[in-house]
């Protein structure tokens, strides 16, 4: 009787890449995600045609999205020229964003003309610009009003006072990528705002839309994770805020052992759904991805003057 012992291997997953901007555009419109994430990756899907013109269509935002970006940026800048002890005032903050909303149209109506310029630092291209959907100076005056208030509201408003204190703490953190691992699975995000207060730890994120009717948030809940599995910070001492600048609400939200297990699952979860797509993604089967066809969801998809809806 042979003595050889039977080795068995186990099989090794592949690591799947988690972030909730991932999951949106998946649950959004699962054609949408193949674009974003297979069709234009020179390894993957190379059936696929028109890959540089899908990677251009993929850095296209549409105008309900650009006001968030520029106000998310330039709250950014003001804490960054803050630590380094300059101080910006409300009219700079906004002439500052009014400047990055006009050069943003300038630069989409160049590129849908074929006039190609040199930019220091490239702008933002807007989709709605881009396919000669809204008139430029019309898209600038409706962005701006938005924008003015957004940071109006971030500068003024006593209950975010916190926050702007906050994070001014040499420990804090601002805008931070952040990133920790499951098994199998690679869980990424950028945080607006994390930062120490006494005993506690503070998370919160910036919303420039209306305020959500959800009881809690996944996002916030993986900004937690990440501190207890990095630092080592316990659940009770994590507190979560959603910071709404349009309505001026700092809102507490529930971080809990139970909420933790949660995020957990939701995670794996997501990660299984993924992954059972992923080998069509990188074979090029787009048939795989079916499209939403929701009119309003179309409109406002980057991809969808090249879009096969069959």
């Amino acid at each position: 009787m042979s003595n050889t012992a039977i080795k068995i291997q186990t099989p090794i997953i592949p690591v799947m890449d988690w972030s909730l901007a991932r999951m949106q555009v998946f649950e959004t419109c699962p054609r949408k995600y193949y674009y974003q994430y297979f069709a234009g990756k020179m390894a993957v899907a190379q059936n696929q045609k028109n890959k540089d013109q899908i990677n251009f269509l993929k850095s296209l935002s549409n105008e309900y999205l650009i006001a968030g970006d520029i106000v998310h940026f330039v709250i950014r800048t003001f804490f960054k020229n803050q630590r380094k002890g300059v101080e910006w005032d409300l009219n700079r903050l906004k002439s500052f964003a009014r400047r990055i909303i006009k050069d943003a149209c300038n630069y989409s109506a160049e590129l849908r003309d074929e006039i190609y310029k040199e930019y220091k630092h490239i702008p933002k291209s807007i989709l709605e610009i881009y396919y000669c959907e809204k008139e430029s100076n019309t898209l600038i005056n409706q962005v701006g009003q938005k924008t003015d208030q957004l940071l109006d509201n971030f500068y003024r408003s006593t209950c975010f006072e916190p926050l702007r204190s906050g994070a001014l703490h040499p420990e804090a953190l601002v805008e931070r990528r952040i990133g920790f691992n499951f098994p199998g699975i690679h869980v990424d995000g950028i945080a607006d705002m994390i930062y120490p207060e006494g005993d506690n730890w503070i998370i919160a994120d910036w919303k420039t839309g209306v305020k959500e009717a959800e009881d809690t948030s996944l996002q916030l809940l993986v900004y937690g994770l990440w501190l207890i599995k990095q630092k080592g910070i316990t659940e009770n001492k994590i507190l979560i805020y959603k910071a709404y600048l349009n309505e001026r609400i700092l809102e507490p939200l529930d971080f809990s052992k139970i909420q933790v297990q949660r995020a957990k699952a939701r995670i794996i979860q997501d990660a299984d759904r993924l992954r059972e797509l992923e080998d069509f993604g990188n074979e090029g089967v787009i048939e795989a991805f079916t499209p939403c066809r929701q009119e309003k969801v179309c409109a406002q998809c980057p991809f969808k003057k090249i879009c096969t809806r069959n």
